[in-house]
């Protein structure tokens, strides 16, 4: 990207204070949460949100309808998706987008890639949301909120690191590579 270029400001999807899934397109209608919920801090434990609570370490997946979910756990850190990069941002801290996206290029270099997970993909996009979230609630009740993204059909490795390239600005990158690469 040239600086004379000027780019468009990333979409950034938010939590309500839980994790953030990537679903295949495919099966976001699948994806459901506790009905008796009032708020997204407010959930019994049951449906696809609880079970995405679950998930012990920092990335995971799990089965949604005929798919397969990638889960964004741990914190609910505000995150976008780089496609020319194949990466999540999960913004730490940082004062600005383009703080974060100054520091990446040093950021990779000190990357220590932990948990790979593998994810399996069907044909078709996937998308970014909010897992308090019910699939079919998107559109009314999370219109800017969730993020599609266009990646092929496949196996892949999936893999986080925490970095803080410098005392102003930390980020958690999810690292998504075609299996076998």
């Amino acid at each position: 990207m040239s600086d004379a270029t000027p780019r468009k400001p990333l979409l950034w999807v938010e939590s309500g204070g839980g994790p953030l899934v990537v679903v295949p397109e495919s099966a976001v209608a699948s994806w459901c949460t506790d009905t008796e919920a009032t708020s997204a801090d407010k959930f019994s434990g049951s449906g696809d949100y609880g079970r995405a609570c679950q998930i012990d370490d920092y990335i995971g997946t799990l089965h949604v309808g005929c798919a397969e979910a990638l889960v964004l756990a741990d914190s609910p850190d505000t995150t976008t998706f780089l496609p020319d990069r194949m990466l999540f941002i999960r913004w730490s801290g940082a004062d600005s987008e383009s703080d974060i996206l100054a520091a990446l290029d040093p950021a990779l270099t000190l990357a220590e890639w932990q948990s790979p997970v593998q994810w399996t993909l069907p044909a078709g996009p996937v998308v970014l949301f909010d897992a308090a979230w019910s699939g079919t609630d998107l559109p009314d009740h999370q219109p800017d909120n969730h993020l599609p993204i266009d990646l092929p059909a496949g196996v892949y490795a999936a893999e986080y690191a925490y970095v803080e390239p410098n005392p102003r600005t930390s980020f958690v990158l999810v690292r998504i590579t075609p299996h076998g690469r």
